[in-house]
């Protein structure tokens, strides 16, 4: 299976890289911007529990690997427009799903230079570096922090925006306001699938950019309709829940010394609140980059009433109360890794990462019986283990080791 899946996945890259050479050769003669990126990689972990949902204790070659073409051009003196193709491993529904898709496609206004308005399908300024998280080559780990970036599935939406910069002496302040609806299918949280529309979707992104440094902060809010959440065979329907969403981020380069941090938490209105952070350190040897992270995760999802059914004879009701599991699922990590510069526009990246997880989820159900006025009530638990970011609990502590060339063009 896994060997059919690298066939159909390299078919596509094949037909994707075909696609580019025409249209890098269709561009010579025109105004069209094209740009791309890619990594190539590979990683294993000591342990059978997936992480990220599929990196185990063999070599996967595809969680990592990906390719991406940007094309842009400008439509008279104010208007522009821009799209990114993205192959990669996809996750959906089935959760086996390679192929080239549109990652975003927008269409901006410039009234004046320091400010802009978008409309289309465009990535959500969330974090430190939302809008490049699919190009390796641009941050120091071989994927986003997952303590931090594997908290919402939520980065891209459909609606528009407007942006603002300016300037105030060596600093640039800008200003983002997005607005609009998406789709969410994702795996998050150690195997819980999430299904859900968003909508009303607004964020805030405040920003101070300088040559050595940038600050970000966020603040977002969208009600989610039509929520599925699936545990195993297990199903638990949300009509309609509003979700809140927080964050703050800083990157320093400073001579050879640069520094990463970021903290987030989000809450589901009556069902969950996660937060995350990292910190990351690194210092630049000539081509070599080494550098170290420490990042943890935890989250409480509340008990909530999931079902209530009540069943009658002549002399006996029965009422059974079923609530969504409460949950308390925590995750830290140590991450080690080392960049390697090939040229200006490549890298080579090995990293180690240190993983324990932990936690517990408890099912609750109440049982009332009431016959001839008098109720009889027995409440039963169920416990288990949480498991972080992996789709079961593992072991114990995991190592997790990768490896991957980075390039943009």
């Amino acid at each position: 299976m896994d060997l059919w899946k690298n066939i159909v996945f390299s078919c596509r890259l094949f037909i994707f890289c075909l696609s580019l050479a025409t249209a890098l050769a269709t561009s010579v003669a025109s105004e069209l911007q094209i740009n791309g990126f890619g990594t190539v990689g590979a990683a294993a972990s000591d342990d059978q529990s997936g992480y990220a949902y599929d990196i185990r204790n063999k070599i996967n070659y595809y969680h990592d690997t990906k390719f991406g073409l940007n094309f842009s051009s400008r439509l008279g003196q104010k208007w522009s427009w821009a799209s990114q193709l993205l192959v990669k491993r996809w996750v959906d529904d089935t959760f086996d799903d390679n192929k080239v898709k549109l990652d975003w496609a927008l269409v901006s206004y410039h009234p004046w230079s320091d400010l802009s308005f978008r409309v289309g399908k465009q990535k959500l300024p969330l974090w430190l570096f939302s809008d490049y998280a699919e190009v390796g080559f641009l941050y120091p780990w071989v994927r986003p922090i997952q303590e931090v970036y594997g908290i919402t599935p939520l980065n891209t939406i459909t609606g528009a925006s407007l942006n603002y910069i300016k300037q105030l002496g060596t600093v640039n302040f800008e200003l983002n306001a997005v607005a609009g609806d998406s789709k969410v299918v994702e795996d998050r949280n150690g195997g819980i699938v999430l299904l859900a529309n968003v909508k009303r979707a607004q964020l805030l992104t405040f920003s101070l950019i300088h040559e050595n440094f940038l600050l970000k902060a966020n603040l977002g809010k969208s009600d989610a309709v039509d929520v599925t959440q699936r545990t195993g065979s297990s199903s638990y329907v949300f009509p309609q829940l509003k979700y809140t969403f927080a964050s703050l981020g800083a990157k320093v380069d400073y001579q050879t010394h640069f520094v990463w941090t970021e903290i987030v938490t989000t809450h589901v209105e009556h069902l969950s609140n996660m937060n995350g952070l990292y910190l990351s350190y690194g210092k630049k040897f000539g081509i070599f980059s080494p550098h170290i992270t420490y990042a943890r995760y935890w989250s409480h999802n509340y008990k909530s009433v999931r079902a209530d059914t009540t069943t009658s004879t002549a002399t006996t009701t029965v009422r059974v109360l079923s609530y969504v599991p409460e949950r308390k699922n925590k995750q830290q990590s140590l991450i080690l890794g080392l960049v390697t510069k090939i040229t200006d526009r490549s890298n080579f990246k090995l990293e180690w990462q240190y993983i324990d997880a932990d936690g517990y989820s408890r099912d609750t159900t109440e049982r009332s019986t009431t016959t001839g006025g008098v109720t009889t009530t027995v409440t039963s638990h169920g416990n288990t283990k949480e498991r972080g970011f992996f789709d079961a609990h593992p072991r114990g502590e995991v190592n997790l080791f990768s490896a991957t060339i980075n390039f943009i063009f």
